[in-house]
């Protein structure tokens, strides 16, 4: 595997991993971002559970579609459309002075919609156009390498609940 293949991997597990974790954080719960975008406007009829759970659905396939060739250019349109609109509500964010913590990429104490939205919605755009301008990796290690992504974004994300279960100090035994 060459270099840019191997960094190219390493991206679209990354972004994959964070474009499913965001995902599945809406569709399982969607009121904190619906409370995000009511605070800042955007209209009813955009922050319905059944629409925030649709746009969770494309964040997934979005992450996915980038992991497989025969995927990959549409995955590059989900993953630049997907960046647009979180760089958007980002910038939206700014503008009207959100303060509602938006629920972002699965951390339900995070942030309000803001500049960390505007630099994720960036590299999700620069990760789409690199996609597009150069040929898919052979290696089929982009799958597992997704898969090990994800498992330590989940970790990481979920640290608070996850931590106390895999701890090693587990009091004394019988």
């Amino acid at each position: 595997m060459s270099p840019y293949e191997l960094v190219l991997v390493m991206v679209n597990s990354l972004v994959a991993a964070t474009l499913i974790q965001a995902g599945l954080s809406k569709a399982v719960s969607p009121g904190q971002l619906r409370e995000a975008l009511t605070e800042v406007g955007v209209p009813q009829v955009a922050t319905t559970d059944s629409v925030i759970r649709g746009y969770a659905v494309a964040e997934c396939l979005a992450g996915v579609a980038l992991l497989f060739a025969v995927t990959r250019p549409a995955g590059v349109v989900l993953v630049a459309s997907t960046g647009l609109g979180i760089a958007g509500l980002g910038v939206l964010g700014l503008v009207r002075g959100s303060a509602e913590p938006c629920g972002c990429f699965g951390n339900p104490a995070g942030r309000p919609l803001g500049l960390p939205n505007v630099a994720i919605g960036a590299g999700l755009i620069s990760a789409a156009a690199a996609n597009a301008a150069l040929p898919a990796p052979a290696d089929p290690a982009a799958l597992l390498s997704a898969s090990l992504a994800l498992l330590l974004l989940c970790l990481a994300v979920n640290r608070s609940w996850v931590w106390p279960l895999i701890r090693l100090d587990r009091g004394p035994s019988l």
